[in-house]
């Protein structure tokens, strides 16, 4: 959970998770000490109640009240919502003054410069808007956030993903519904340099995925 630091999040913290599914994230915040987590998930079909307050609501943001959370996060939930400025300025609203905002989104970068339309990132039609970091900074404005920091979290799924679609192979396996094995399909060299050339695009600041740390003053 090394993407809780630039937050400063403390045990003691209200945390929320928007867009949770399950709860995974927030149990394993709970395991880790995190004593006040919880989510919430509109398109859950009813709540789950994991015990010791750690619950996942179905519930929309508007229905949370004003100056409740420490911290709240979305991880990879902002490219699906149909309304990202109005989603965004709701979790201002509910957040506490000197807190923050984590958004993991994928962004723009090299992968999308080398594959276009093959890039497995533009995952239409579920994702609707895909970001460059001006765009990000412009909609988070728009809500009332400052850009405290931004960390780049891509992977090999990046290179691999795409190589897959360029061959016009699917992600998962039509009779298994399970995602082809990297192992099967790519060389034990090939998959080194994938990993490899990701790790320098986040040092580069150019891979396709990051983390916003948005700040309310």
């Amino acid at each position: 959970m090394n993407y809780l630091l630039p937050a400063k999040i403390k045990p003691e913290h209200k945390i929320l998770d928007v867009g949770c599914g399950k709860g995974e994230i927030i149990c394993h915040l709970y395991n880790m000490g995190f004593e006040n987590v919880s989510g919430t998930d509109e398109y859950l079909p009813e709540e789950i109640n994991y015990g010791h307050d750690v619950k996942v609501v179905k519930k929309d943001l508007s229905e949370v009240q004003t100056n409740t959370y420490d911290f709240v996060m979305m991880h990879h939930v902002l490219e699906h919502m149909f309304f990202p400025e109005e989603e965004l300025k709701e979790c201002y609203r509910i957040l506490k003054n000197k807190s923050f905002l984590m958004i993991r989104i994928p962004v723009k970068g090299f992968a999308w410069e080398k594959y276009k339309q093959h890039w497995v990132q533009l995952d239409a039609p579920r994702h609707f808007f895909i970001h460059t970091i001006k765009s990000m900074e412009l909609l988070t404005a728009k809500a009332g956030f400052k850009i405290h920091d931004i960390k780049f979290d891509s992977f090999a799924f990046q290179f691999e993903g795409s190589e897959l679609y360029k061959k016009d192979i699917p992600l998962h396996n039509p009779e298994t519904g399970e995602f082809y094995s990297s192992k099967s399909i790519f060389s034990k060299k090939e998959r080194k340099i994938f990993r490899e050339q990701s790790k320098s695009l986040n040092q580069n600041k150019t891979g396709d995925q990051a983390i916003f740390y948005l700040y309310k003053e």
